[in-house]
């Protein structure tokens, strides 16, 4: 058989014809007795097709008959009426569609013409008997009519009138309303509760910059992008245009943080209104100083009403859009320190506790990105061993520049990290813990920087100091060491403060 016939397995009604096509002309030659029927039927794989089959080639191959046991007979169930066949199924099961027939077959379209006349009589003498037999079930049923909606009128007794007074408007108490509106008290009042004009801080920001351009007679089109128009033309208005609207912009700072207060979601909206300034301008520019100024009244004011939101609508929206610049090592000082600005401005407090916190969740920031895991307060000055220092370092580096009073707590941790910086084996590390230390003397301490000197001494005598910018650091440490020294005389010793030494 296999060096008769080479069919190609294949799943493809014209592969399965192909082979069967084959198989025939075997059959034929050899005489087995497989009809064109039965192998259309195990082809199309027809129900009651491959049995028949099965026996004939068993009758033939083996030269025995199959006993045939007596089916079972099942008791003739009525075919509920519901689930009779339709006409056109019977139809369909009666002939193969056009794409189920082999491609060699000829259909003759009057047989089945024919066919389907005679299937359709049989269907339509079964329909009239199934009338027949239960006329009640194809009864015309009409269709409901509507019935009219009964209005039901109360009774002529029930109806009762009241009637009603009108107060009249005393003029001389709404004079007065309308000048306690005039006080200052009212006007604070508003400022409080701004959403009750501008319900977002886009609508506020527009509103504004409307009227401000309205003024200085450049309205714009579109009220309600007046904002986007004018930030996304900063360098095309005149000096004086965009001084005015910045004025007008830096006016609405406190109801700015009242709204993000109510929602804090809405500084990312705030963000996104000048995303421009922060992504294409350079930071030395006077629309970056203009848009930096106003975003640290908005967080002076909004660091008033709650310093712990503060801190984490920034972190939140806008740090984390440019954590890069925060970690880098060169190049972006400028802009590493106008966010460092905003970050001391936004989570200024006057609680101890609180300016630690920020510190290290500002180290987690910078270590892991968002969301980091608040740790125990007692372990607020250990140093990440696993991260790079350098970011934190450089960081604290500026933010010991800006800070205005000093703690002993506050003390203590730069005191320990510019410590870690000059024991680093980094020259960046080292140039920060050099700023650091620079820093507090400038800020009226002194003794830190005397006490620390021999680490310094120590350091510039190691390999690599020679470096530009450390040895920079050293000549700015060493000036503020002298003019501390020459304008105010060493204090005092103190057991107390850590600050004071011998």
């Amino acid at each position: 058989y296999q060096r008769r016939v080479h069919g190609d397995n294949g799943t493809s009604l014209v592969k399965k014809m192909d082979n069967w096509q084959l198989l025939d002309k075997m059959f034929i030659k050899k005489g087995c007795p497989v009809t064109r029927e039965m192998q259309d039927g195990v082809i199309h794989q027809k129900n009651g097709h491959a049995v028949p089959m099965v026996e004939a080639l068993y009758t033939h191959l083996t030269k025995r008959q199959l006993q045939v046991l007596p089916a079972t007979v099942e008791p003739d169930v009525p075919v509920p009426a519901y689930a009779a066949p339709t006409v056109a199924g019977r139809m369909r099961d009666a002939h193969p569609e056009p794409e189920n027939v082999e491609k060699q077959l000829v259909r003759n379209a009057e047989a089945v013409q024919r066919a389907n006349e005679q299937i359709l009589q049989e269907h339509t003498d079964e329909l009239r008997q199934q009338k027949q037999a239960n006329p009640e079930r194809y009864k015309h049923k009409p269709k409901p009519t509507a019935k009219p909606m009964a209005i039901k009128t109360p009774p002529a007794d029930t109806i009762a009138f009241k009637q009603i007074t009108v107060k009249t408007v005393d003029t001389h108490h709404m004079r007065h309303m309308r000048h306690a509106a005039d006080t200052p008290a009212a006007e604070e009042e508003v400022e409080r509760a701004p959403s009750l004009m501008f319900g977002t801080v886009t609508a506020l920001l527009g509103a504004t910059c409307q009227r401000a351009l309205d003024d200085m007679g450049r309205p714009c089109e579109d009220p309600t992008k007046a904002i986007s128009f004018f930030v996304s033309h900063l360098s095309e208005w005149d000096a004086d245009v965009k001084a005015t609207v910045w004025a007008a912009l830096e006016a609405t700072a406190s109801k700015v943080a009242v709204l993000v207060q109510a929602t804090p979601s809405e500084f990312f909206t705030l963000v996104c209104c000048f995303s421009i300034v922060f992504d294409a301008m350079p930071s030395d520019s006077p629309d970056w100083d203009q848009c930096l100024d106003f975003f640290l009244k908005v967080g002076y004011e909004l660091a008033a009403l709650d310093a712990e939101l503060s801190g984490n609508v920034l972190t939140t929206y806008l740090l984390s859009r440019y954590r890069a610049d925060l970690l880098t090592r060169r190049g972006g000082v400028g802009k590493r320190h106008s966010l460092l600005r905003l970050f001391h401005q936004y989570t200024c407090s006057p609680d101890p506790t609180h300016t630690l916190r920020k510190m290290h969740l500002l180290q987690q920031f910078l270590d892991n990105g968002l969301h980091p895991q608040p740790q125990p307060q007692a372990q607020a000055g250990a140093a990440t061993q696993h991260a790079d220092p350098a970011p934190f370092l450089l960081c604290l580096a500026c933010l010991a520049s800006l800070e205005d009073e000093l703690t002993l707590p506050l003390i203590d941790l730069y005191t320990y990290y510019l410590t870690l910086g000059l024991r680093h084996p980094s020259g960046v590390c080292r140039a920060a813990g050099v700023s650091i230390l620079a820093s507090l003397v400038t800020q009226g301490l002194p003794t830190v920087g005397l006490r620390c000197l021999p680490q310094v001494a120590e350091m510039m005598g190691c390999p690599g100091a020679e470096w530009w910018e450390l040895s920079a650091q050293g000549i700015l440490l060493c000036t503020s060491l002298l003019e501390a020294l020459l304008l105010e005389p060493l204090p005092t010793t103190s057991p107390e403060d850590p600050t004071h030494t011998p």
